[in-house]
Protein backbone atom coordinates (compact mmCIF):
# COMPACT_ATOMS: atom_id res chain seq x y z
CA UNK A 1 0.00 0.00 0.00
CA UNK A 2 0.88 3.32 -0.54
CA UNK A 3 2.35 5.53 2.05
CA UNK A 4 0.32 8.16 3.91
CA UNK A 5 1.78 11.19 4.88
CA UNK A 6 0.86 13.83 7.17
CA UNK A 7 -0.88 16.96 6.78
CA UNK A 8 1.24 18.73 9.14
CA UNK A 9 4.28 17.80 12.10
CA UNK A 10 4.70 18.73 15.27
CA UNK A 11 7.82 20.11 15.65
CA UNK A 12 9.38 22.63 18.87
CA UNK A 13 8.67 26.25 18.81
CA UNK A 14 10.53 28.15 21.18
CA UNK A 15 12.62 31.17 20.25
CA UNK A 16 15.81 29.73 20.14
CA UNK A 17 14.94 26.56 17.78
CA UNK A 18 13.36 29.14 15.21
CA UNK A 19 16.62 31.21 15.40
CA UNK A 20 19.14 27.92 14.67
CA UNK A 21 16.25 26.72 12.21
CA UNK A 22 17.28 29.84 10.33
CA UNK A 23 21.20 29.93 11.38
CA UNK A 24 20.86 26.80 9.28
CA UNK A 25 19.02 28.05 6.09
CA UNK A 26 20.07 30.80 5.66
CA UNK A 27 23.74 29.95 6.93
CA UNK A 28 25.03 32.62 8.37
CA UNK A 29 27.74 31.11 10.31
CA UNK A 30 30.77 33.59 10.31
CA UNK A 31 34.61 33.54 11.86
CA UNK A 32 35.06 34.15 15.31
CA UNK A 33 38.43 35.39 17.14
CA UNK A 34 37.20 33.31 20.04
CA UNK A 35 37.22 29.67 18.48
CA UNK A 36 38.13 28.06 15.21
CA UNK A 37 34.51 26.77 14.23
CA UNK A 38 31.69 28.46 12.29
CA UNK A 39 29.90 30.62 14.63
CA UNK A 40 26.50 32.16 14.63
CA UNK A 41 24.89 34.19 16.68
CA UNK A 42 21.65 33.67 18.68
CA UNK A 43 19.92 37.01 20.27
CA UNK A 44 15.92 36.20 20.11
CA UNK A 45 13.27 36.25 22.59
CA UNK A 46 14.58 35.16 26.38
CA UNK A 47 17.38 33.30 24.62
CA UNK A 48 20.87 34.57 24.01
CA UNK A 49 24.03 33.03 23.05
CA UNK A 50 25.88 30.96 20.06
CA UNK A 51 25.14 28.00 17.80
CA UNK A 52 29.12 26.39 16.27
CA UNK A 53 29.50 23.94 13.84
CA UNK A 54 32.29 21.58 16.18
CA UNK A 55 32.28 17.56 15.43
CA UNK A 56 31.44 15.17 17.73
CA UNK A 57 35.10 14.27 18.30
CA UNK A 58 35.72 16.55 20.65
CA UNK A 59 33.47 15.13 23.10
CA UNK A 60 34.77 11.64 22.91
CA UNK A 61 38.72 12.74 23.10
CA UNK A 62 40.52 13.94 26.09
CA UNK A 63 42.46 16.11 24.27
CA UNK A 64 43.10 17.49 20.65
CA UNK A 65 46.13 18.69 19.32
CA UNK A 66 46.17 21.82 17.55
CA UNK A 67 47.14 20.76 14.32
CA UNK A 68 44.27 18.48 15.13
CA UNK A 69 42.22 20.60 15.45
CA UNK A 70 42.85 22.89 12.30
CA UNK A 71 42.18 20.08 10.10
CA UNK A 72 38.97 19.51 12.20
CA UNK A 73 38.03 22.94 11.97
CA UNK A 74 38.67 22.88 7.98
CA UNK A 75 36.42 20.38 7.94
CA UNK A 76 33.16 22.38 9.61
CA UNK A 77 34.37 24.97 7.52
CA UNK A 78 34.07 23.02 3.71
CA UNK A 79 30.76 21.42 5.72
CA UNK A 80 29.64 25.44 6.31
CA UNK A 81 29.60 25.91 2.42
CA UNK A 82 26.79 22.58 2.14
CA UNK A 83 24.38 23.99 4.59
CA UNK A 84 20.75 25.24 2.64
CA UNK A 85 17.30 24.73 3.53
CA UNK A 86 17.52 21.19 2.99
CA UNK A 87 19.50 20.94 6.24
CA UNK A 88 16.68 22.92 7.99
CA UNK A 89 14.31 20.23 6.99
CA UNK A 90 16.26 17.51 8.57
CA UNK A 91 16.45 19.65 11.76
CA UNK A 92 12.55 20.05 11.55
CA UNK A 93 11.98 16.20 10.30
CA UNK A 94 14.16 14.73 12.90
CA UNK A 95 11.68 16.67 15.79
CA UNK A 96 9.04 15.92 14.14
CA UNK A 97 10.11 11.97 13.95
CA UNK A 98 10.50 12.29 18.33
CA UNK A 99 7.80 13.95 18.94
CA UNK A 100 5.87 11.21 17.85
CA UNK A 101 7.51 8.69 19.02
CA UNK A 102 9.26 9.59 22.27
CA UNK A 103 7.36 9.35 25.73
CA UNK A 104 9.80 10.25 28.03
CA UNK A 105 12.88 13.12 27.83
CA UNK A 106 15.25 10.87 27.90
CA UNK A 107 14.12 8.25 25.59
CA UNK A 108 15.92 7.42 22.41
CA UNK A 109 13.76 7.23 19.02
CA UNK A 110 14.99 5.46 15.95
CA UNK A 111 15.12 7.71 12.56
CA UNK A 112 15.23 6.34 9.10
CA UNK A 113 17.22 7.37 6.05
CA UNK A 114 14.11 6.57 4.04
CA UNK A 115 11.16 8.04 6.09
CA UNK A 116 12.92 10.95 6.43
CA UNK A 117 12.99 10.63 2.33
CA UNK A 118 9.25 9.97 2.31
CA UNK A 119 8.81 13.07 4.58
CA UNK A 120 9.97 15.00 1.90
CA UNK A 121 7.54 13.58 -0.68
CA UNK A 122 10.45 12.23 -2.74
CA UNK A 123 9.04 8.99 -4.90
CA UNK A 124 10.94 6.23 -5.08
CA UNK A 125 12.76 5.08 -8.12
CA UNK A 126 10.58 1.97 -9.79
CA UNK A 127 12.32 -1.08 -10.70
CA UNK A 128 12.04 -3.03 -14.33
CA UNK A 129 8.48 -4.51 -13.59
CA UNK A 130 7.13 -1.04 -12.52
CA UNK A 131 7.51 -1.90 -8.59
CA UNK A 132 8.91 0.73 -6.37
CA UNK A 133 12.69 -0.22 -5.60
CA UNK A 134 13.67 1.85 -3.42
CA UNK A 135 15.40 5.64 -3.47
CA UNK A 136 18.64 6.42 -5.42
CA UNK A 137 22.05 6.24 -3.20
CA UNK A 138 22.89 10.18 -3.54
CA UNK A 139 19.17 10.78 -2.43
CA UNK A 140 19.95 9.14 0.23
CA UNK A 141 23.13 10.14 0.53
CA UNK A 142 22.23 13.60 0.65
CA UNK A 143 19.17 13.09 3.35
CA UNK A 144 22.07 11.48 5.87
CA UNK A 145 24.58 14.53 5.30
CA UNK A 146 22.27 16.90 6.33
CA UNK A 147 21.89 14.88 9.20
CA UNK A 148 25.46 14.42 10.48
CA UNK A 149 24.96 18.15 9.57
CA UNK A 150 22.38 18.65 12.70
CA UNK A 151 24.63 16.46 14.68
CA UNK A 152 27.65 18.85 14.31
CA UNK A 153 25.09 22.00 15.66
CA UNK A 154 26.59 22.54 19.48
CA UNK A 155 24.68 24.95 21.40
CA UNK A 156 25.70 27.62 23.81
CA UNK A 157 23.18 29.78 25.74
CA UNK A 158 24.72 31.74 28.09
CA UNK A 159 20.68 33.22 28.95
CA UNK A 160 17.80 30.71 28.45
CA UNK A 161 14.21 30.39 29.89
CA UNK A 162 13.45 26.85 30.86
CA UNK A 163 10.67 25.20 33.15
CA UNK A 164 11.22 22.06 35.16
CA UNK A 165 9.23 19.32 34.60
CA UNK A 166 7.86 17.07 37.56
CA UNK A 167 5.34 15.33 35.14
CA UNK A 168 1.84 15.99 34.97
CA UNK A 169 -1.23 15.32 37.98
CA UNK A 170 -4.42 14.77 36.35
CA UNK A 171 -6.08 16.31 39.04
CA UNK A 172 -3.59 19.11 39.52
CA UNK A 173 -1.85 21.48 37.16
CA UNK A 174 0.55 24.36 38.17
CA UNK A 175 1.84 26.88 35.85
CA UNK A 176 5.24 27.17 37.03
CA UNK A 177 7.37 30.23 36.84
CA UNK A 178 10.71 29.63 34.06
CA UNK A 179 14.07 29.93 35.55
CA UNK A 180 17.36 31.48 33.88
CA UNK A 181 19.72 28.95 33.37
CA UNK A 182 23.05 28.87 30.65
CA UNK A 183 23.46 25.82 28.77
CA UNK A 184 25.89 23.87 26.31
CA UNK A 185 24.15 20.84 24.38
CA UNK A 186 23.93 19.23 21.22
CA UNK A 187 21.01 20.02 19.33
CA UNK A 188 20.33 16.26 18.37
CA UNK A 189 22.51 13.46 19.37
CA UNK A 190 23.21 10.42 17.48
CA UNK A 191 23.74 7.38 19.55
CA UNK A 192 23.79 4.24 16.73
CA UNK A 193 24.18 3.76 13.07
CA UNK A 194 22.29 0.69 11.61
CA UNK A 195 22.82 -0.59 7.79
CA UNK A 196 25.04 -2.89 6.05
CA UNK A 197 28.81 -2.36 4.54
CA UNK A 198 29.45 -2.35 1.27
CA UNK A 199 32.27 -3.75 -0.56
CA UNK A 200 34.43 -1.10 -0.81
CA UNK A 201 34.69 -0.28 3.08
CA UNK A 202 31.90 2.32 3.42
CA UNK A 203 28.86 1.72 5.92
CA UNK A 204 25.31 2.62 4.07
CA UNK A 205 23.39 4.12 7.21
CA UNK A 206 19.65 2.58 6.78
CA UNK A 207 18.76 3.57 10.51
CA UNK A 208 20.20 5.56 13.53
CA UNK A 209 19.11 6.13 16.93
CA UNK A 210 19.09 9.74 18.69
CA UNK A 211 18.04 11.92 21.32
CA UNK A 212 17.42 15.36 21.77
CA UNK A 213 20.00 17.50 23.33
CA UNK A 214 19.20 19.24 26.72
CA UNK A 215 19.46 22.66 24.82
CA UNK A 216 15.43 21.42 23.69
CA UNK A 217 14.57 18.97 26.27
CA UNK A 218 13.42 21.63 28.90
CA UNK A 219 10.79 22.29 26.15
CA UNK A 220 9.16 18.99 24.87
CA UNK A 221 6.91 18.29 27.70
CA UNK A 222 5.10 19.50 30.91
CA UNK A 223 4.67 23.09 31.86
CA UNK A 224 7.37 24.43 29.45
CA UNK A 225 6.31 22.49 26.08
CA UNK A 226 6.70 25.04 23.45
CA UNK A 227 5.38 23.09 19.98
CA UNK A 228 3.84 24.08 16.62
CA UNK A 229 1.99 22.35 13.91
CA UNK A 230 3.91 22.91 10.85
CA UNK A 231 2.45 22.31 7.36
CA UNK A 232 3.84 18.97 5.82
CA UNK A 233 4.09 20.85 2.64
CA UNK A 234 6.87 22.90 4.21
CA UNK A 235 9.32 19.74 4.01
CA UNK A 236 7.96 19.12 0.63
CA UNK A 237 8.62 22.00 -0.72
CA UNK A 238 11.79 21.84 -3.59
CA UNK A 239 14.64 23.35 -1.40
CA UNK A 240 16.36 24.91 -4.80
CA UNK A 241 12.90 26.02 -6.79
CA UNK A 242 10.47 26.86 -3.91
CA UNK A 243 13.07 28.35 -1.28
CA UNK A 244 11.10 31.53 -0.48
CA UNK A 245 7.89 29.05 -0.27
CA UNK A 246 9.55 26.92 2.59
CA UNK A 247 10.55 29.07 4.57
CA UNK A 248 7.74 31.61 4.83
CA UNK A 249 5.61 28.25 5.52
CA UNK A 250 8.22 27.48 8.81
CA UNK A 251 7.93 31.28 9.70
CA UNK A 252 4.44 31.24 10.00
CA UNK A 253 4.18 27.95 11.80
CA UNK A 254 6.35 29.99 14.74
CA UNK A 255 4.50 33.09 14.15
CA UNK A 256 1.07 31.53 14.36
CA UNK A 257 1.79 29.33 17.48
CA UNK A 258 3.47 32.45 19.40
CA UNK A 259 0.42 34.55 18.43
CA UNK A 260 -1.82 31.75 19.73
CA UNK A 261 -0.12 31.82 22.81
CA UNK A 262 -0.24 35.62 23.49
CA UNK A 263 -4.00 35.38 22.71
CA UNK A 264 -3.37 38.38 19.19
CA UNK A 265 -3.96 35.46 16.84
CA UNK A 266 -5.82 37.79 14.52
CA UNK A 267 -3.17 40.80 14.89
CA UNK A 268 -1.96 41.09 11.17
CA UNK A 269 1.39 40.76 10.00
CA UNK A 270 3.41 42.89 8.01
CA UNK A 271 4.78 42.81 4.47
CA UNK A 272 8.39 44.36 5.59
CA UNK A 273 8.20 41.95 8.09
CA UNK A 274 8.30 38.99 6.07
CA UNK A 275 10.98 39.61 3.70
CA UNK A 276 13.12 41.10 6.24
Amino acid sequence: PALRLPAQHIVLNPAHYHAIREILAHNTFIPSEETPWPTARIATGPARGMVQLRPITLETEDWMSPEETDRWAARMWEQRKELSDLDADALDALCALWLTQAQRIDEDVVGDIDALLAMRSLQPKRNGAGEEGGYRPEQRAAMWRAVLHVQNLWVHLSTMEVYQYLGVHPRRRRRQQPTEEAIQSRVFAITDRLGHLRPDGFFDVEKFVFRPGKVFAHFLFGTGRHTALLAAQALRYDPLRQTWEKRLARYLSYQWRCKAHAGDVLQPLKVSSLVA
